[in-house]
């Protein structure tokens, strides 16, 4: 598995977004997916397998969007700033 963890942050790249929802969905098993959400600091850590990942943030009508695309390997201990 690798590590990702980092900070989701508002469009002034600054501020956090504390208790927001992620969901990480395998794009070749999209049946699998692992949510997390941030801290009161906005921060959060998944460990997840090997693959590639759809990066998917709750919009403001309540629904998972597509932020981008992730690739996860073996062993990656990652920092990532969402925005």
């Amino acid at each position: 598995t690798g590590r990702i963890q980092g900070m989701f942050v508002r469009d002034d790249r600054i501020t956090p977004k504390p208790n927001s929802r992620i969901r990480f969905v395998s794009t070749d098993r999209p049946d699998e997916e692992v949510a997390v959400q941030t801290d009161a600091t906005g921060q959060f850590a998944v460990d997840l397998p090997s693959g590639e990942y759809s990066l998917r943030i709750l919009g403001v009508d309540g629904k998972f969007i597509h932020h981008s695309t992730l690739k996860v390997n073996r062993d990656d201990n990652r920092l990532v700033t969402l925005v």
